[in-house]
């Protein structure tokens, strides 16, 4: 409830995001028959699902993993890479949501290793006027239930 209700300006984190992490902490308890819950298996789950902006990682962190586990914990941060690689992996995952300046996650994506060029598609949105007509969006809809029909991987860049 913290972190939903603390967070300043538009609605960045919400519900789905909570859900999400429960059923990623009971898949990964089930998974390696595990009865107890641990500080850094939650940390995991707690940066999988409510990373994007550094103030409201702090935020739940603080709420979830001190809240639970004591403030005087001493955990290494999961890679970043490292969860961007599970998220893609993993086939229940939501929708993963890059947040970066001036187009950075893309060259980090294919370099990375983490998308394959050939099993990926790059829609790039725009701001000239006459490409935010009904036109442009049904195209650009389209070509995104194409990729998931073909179970590619589609990234969408400046689509805001």
């Amino acid at each position: 409830h913290t972190v939903y209700t603390q967070q300043e300006g538009r609605e960045f984190l919400g519900m789905r995001d909570y859900y999400s992490m429960m059923r990623l902490l009971q898949r990964s308890l089930t998974g390696i028959r595990i009865t107890r819950l641990d500080a850094s298996l939650l940390l995991y789950a707690v940066r999988r699902n409510f990373s994007g902006r550094p103030d409201l990682v702090r935020l739940a962190v603080r709420s979830f993993v001190c809240g639970c586990f004591g403030k005087k914990l001493h955990l290494t941060q999961p890679p970043v890479l490292g969860l961007l690689r599970d998220n893609l992996a993993e086939p229940n995952a939501r929708h993963l949501m890059l947040l970066t300046k001036n187009g950075a996650g893309l060259p980090l994506l294919f370099r990375g290793g983490l998308l394959d060029p050939q099993r990926s598609t790059v829609l790039i949105g725009s701001d000239f006027p006459e490409d935010s007509n009904d036109v442009y969006l049904v195209k650009h809809v389209n070509q995104v239930k194409l990729a998931m029909r073909a179970g590619s991987t589609c990234v969408l860049v400046n689509h805001d």
